[in-house]
């Protein structure tokens, strides 16, 4: 797996890539939750995973140049090597095909914040060093996020406020 080093961005999170449970883009903001190697939208009670970030300075879990199977792996991970040091394709690899990145697929793979400082859709009143729950409510327990600074009061026509949080 690849990753990058996004310019330009205000680098306030780290990120990974990954593929979203059911297909359609998952908005910037939303707080999700795992099954597996995939994320869905959270819901209350869910264990949060991280928040759809577009402010990530470092992106993990890309394939940007090539698709992720192109090579044989070792058990842990590592490419398989020739004699002479070089990667050894997949008996899978079809090179007569085009390959778009992950980061290009938003309704197949969405960019996780899961640490550093997010801005999160919440719900209702939230106030700074609440917890926020995975559904973006007020959370009594304490959460993997909360809230430094409201940046948008909640809004009754879009159904959220903005909050930067901390992602611990």
């Amino acid at each position: 797996m690849a990753g990058a080093v996004t310019p330009g961005h205000t680098f306030t999170d780290y990120a990974e890539l990954f593929e979203n449970v059911t297909a359609g883009i998952i908005p910037v903001g939303v707080i999700v939750s795992r099954i597996g190697r995939k994320v869905q939208p959270g819901i209350a009670g869910d264990k949060i995973l991280g928040v759809v970030s577009e402010t990530a300075g470092i992106i993990l879990g890309d394939a940007p140049f090539t698709w992720q199977g192109r090579y044989k792996r070792k058990p842990f991970g590592g490419k398989v090597k020739d004699n002479k040091g070089r990667n050894v394709d997949s008996e899978d690899f079809k090179p007569v095909l085009d390959y778009t990145s992950r980061q290009d697929r938003p309704e197949e793979w969405s960019t996780i914040g899961i640490m550093g400082q997010v801005f999160v859709r919440t719900l209702y009143s939230v106030e700074i060093d609440d917890y926020i729950g995975a559904d973006g409510n007020v959370s009594v327990t304490e959460t993997r996020l909360q809230a430094m600074e409201v940046k948008a009061p909640y809004d009754f026509v879009t159904g959220y406020g903005i909050t930067l949080c901390m992602l611990l």
